[in-house]
């Protein structure tokens, strides 16, 4: 899901090219994106405008899997939470680091999940999250913190895991980019804002 110029759009079929895969893609237009941040907002029952644009390609890539016919879908949530995929646990010390992630896993449903859940079942759509499933999660915390953060590189654990197995390296090594900045989303939505004369918060 994406806006036609976005990275998630590009890497997307890129990826799918390297592993030879079918790909079915919801380019979402600029035009749409007034609707989908209705839809969104009214889900939500709040007009947060971080929440609404992370929840805005949610919503898209839902609705999309919904009329594929399709009523199961995996999302990738816990993994920044478990194997330290956030910035701001660079600038951590490594003992610091497992407490940090804790903090952020026990606070999960609020910061995302309730949002997440919230748009999937809108649209009739029962959402996996594989990263969560406590056995996993136990696991992640018996790792050690220098093996999630490592010269600087988050996740460097996952990404072993991922070479490991096979995956090329442009998408084990990619870095990390928030749904909102890759989906295009913020940048078209802050623009349709500024030719209304609004602040995003406003608008």
């Amino acid at each position: 899901v994406g806006l036609p110029d976005s990275k998630d759009i590009k890497w997307t079929r890129h990826a799918a090219d390297m592993l030879g895969l079918n790909l079915n893609l919801k380019i979402i237009q600029p035009d749409d994106l007034d609707a989908y941040l209705q839809k969104t907002i009214y889900v939500l029952e709040e007009s947060d405008p971080l929440k609404a644009v992370i929840g805005l390609p949610i919503y898209a890539a839902c609705e999309f899997i919904k009329d594929n016919g399709i009523h199961v879908a995996f999302a990738g949530q816990g993994a920044d939470e478990i194997f330290g995929g956030y910035a701001k646990y660079l600038n951590l010390e490594p003992n610091m680091i497992n407490d940090a992630l804790y903090h952020d896993v026990k606070n999960l449903y609020h910061t995302n999940l309730e949002r997440d859940n919230m748009i999937a079942m809108a649209n009739s759509i029962d959402l996996r999250l594989p990263y969560l499933y406590p056995k996993l999660v136990r696991f992640a915390f018996s790792i050690p913190a220098t093996l999630k953060i490592f010269h600087g590189e988050r996740k460097y654990i996952l990404r072993k895991a991922a070479l490991e197995l096979g995956l090329p390296r442009d998408i084990a090594l990619r870095s990390k980019k928030a749904i909102q900045y890759s989906t295009g989303v913020k940048k078209h939505v802050e623009k349709i804002a500024k030719k209304k004369g609004y602040t995003l918060s406003k608008y």
